[in-house]
């Protein structure tokens, strides 16, 4: 773990305490909460799928007005998908493809 990394920005939360309380706590915590062993202990809903790269869950702080919001976490911590290997955005390609797909077919049924 890097030294001072903050891996999460408070002033996300825009004035929702619940969400500010939990970024503060990331922050003290000092931790990724995205990471593979961190993420149950900050994110309540649970992992929907894994992939070789990459695992999905929906999002605890959805925008408002939306009807789906899902995150896809990368396993490996970048700062940037230039770091990751071409195989693994490959995959995100594919991941956005099948879930939008998915949601897609959910809402003409």
């Amino acid at each position: 773990m890097e030294e001072n990394k903050v891996f999460v920005n408070i002033n996300n939360a825009k004035g929702r305490k619940v969400l500010e309380d939990k970024l503060q706590k990331i922050i003290n915590d000092g931790v990724d909460p995205f990471a593979p062993q961190y993420i149950t202990r900050y994110h309540e809903h649970p992992i929907l799928k894994h992939y070789k790269y990459w695992f999905t869950t929906k999002s605890a702080h959805p925008y408002p007005g939306a009807i789906h919001h899902f995150l896809v976490i990368s396993f490996t911590y970048v700062e940037s998908l230039e770091e990751l290997p071409k195989e693994a955005v490959a995959e995100l390609k594919l991941i956005i493809e099948e879930n939008i797909a998915k949601r897609r077919a959910s809402v003409q049924t």
